[in-house]
């Protein structure tokens, strides 16, 4: 399962990455290569049947720790 997975991911990233190539937008491929490997790997995390952390929480944690706002 979890290779079909990783075909699809590849198969997804070769598709999103020949645009950026050929009109030269390196910015925004480095923007596309990074936020794709995160939502890849909490993908395969999940698939693996890891617990991951509500992400809510640690936002909440920064911008009340951090940044002082209170909501």
């Amino acid at each position: 399962m979890i290779f079909a997975e990783i075909f699809i991911l590849a198969g997804l990233a070769i598709i999103g990455i020949r645009a950026p190539i050929r009109k030269k937008w390196w910015k925004e491929l480095a923007v596309f290569i990074i936020l794709f490997l995160i939502g890849a790997s909490l993908m395969i995390m999940q698939a693996a049947g890891l617990k991951l952390p509500f992400i809510l929480d640690s936002i909440e944690g920064f911008f009340e720790n951090v940044l002082h706002f209170k909501y």
